[in-house]
């Protein structure tokens, strides 16, 4: 479980449940189970991906070539593609909380992720650093996983 807090001074909230099916240096495959949707701006990813939606719905903040954000309404069944360039931002609809299932899987990490803002591309940590209750922390802080197929989360000692 990923948590985030929804305003400064907040108790983190559940955010995004990951259950990893793939997990190498390679290659990412896992099942998320979104609690909230994407806050602040739109962002990047760090790595080629693609998400198939199995469950429910969203809408979807895409930037476009000419820099403006068109919102898709994305329905079970939805398959995307993007690389590690593409800007977008999930938001959930009402009364769809923990309720959207997507398979989400990523290629090999190629560059630093980050947010488009109206200064220009901010990167993650910066961002998290000035817009703390924007991002999610990190449930890989106090764990890493053993083996690539159904990996198992172990603490770190």
């Amino acid at each position: 479980m990923i948590y985030r807090p929804e305003y400064p001074g907040a108790e983190p909230s559940p955010y995004l449940e990951r259950y990893y099916i793939i997990k190498s240096p390679f290659c990412e495959l896992m099942i998320h189970r979104f609690h909230q949707g994407d806050r602040g701006d739109i962002h990047d990813h760090p790595w080629y991906s693609f998400g198939w939606i199995l469950r429910h719905g969203y809408r979807e903040h895409v930037k476009n070539t000419d820099g403006t954000v068109s919102v898709f309404e994305r329905r079970r069944g939805n398959f995307g593609a993007r690389n590690a360039n593409a800007f977008h931002k999930v938001e959930l609809r009402p009364g769809e909380a923990g309720k959207v299932l997507t398979l989400f899987g990523t290629g090999k990490r190629t560059r630093n992720w980050g947010f488009q803002t109206s200064n220009g591309w901010i990167d993650w940590e910066t961002y998290s650093n000035k817009e703390s209750n924007l991002i999610k922390n990190s449930e890989d802080q106090n764990y890493h996983y053993k083996g690539w197929l159904f990996p198992k989360r172990v603490v770190v000692q």
